[in-house]
């Protein structure tokens, strides 16, 4: 299992994002988490946002189609998407595997 991560502006993009996932069967579960406070590097000038983090649950299959439907609806310039895999039980690879074909 993956679970592949980026940060929206707001929880109506990330479940629009999660949606399209879900319908497309690139994940087979999506997490809107409350807000959380990013401060990064931007054009030269510290910046501060409030941000919502989008995590989705897939696999290496359909990772880079995933990545491809975020860079597609997200608004930000370079939307950071990043992935780990984590290790589950059978059942929960099987579940997860059967929503993504």
């Amino acid at each position: 299992m993956l679970h592949l991560e980026t940060t929206c502006p707001g929880s109506g993009v990330a479940k629009d994002i999660a949606r399209a996932a879900l319908k497309r069967r690139l994940a087979a579960c999506a997490h809107v988490e409350p807000e959380i406070v990013s401060l990064f590097h931007w054009q030269g000038a510290i910046k501060h946002e409030t941000e919502i983090r989008l995590v989705l649950k897939t696999h290496e299959g359909r990772r880079d189609a995933l990545i491809a439907l975020i860079r597609d609806m997200h608004p930000y310039d370079l939307p950071v998407i990043t992935w780990h895999l984590v290790a589950t039980t059978p059942d929960a690879t099987e579940w997860l595997l059967e929503e993504t074909r």
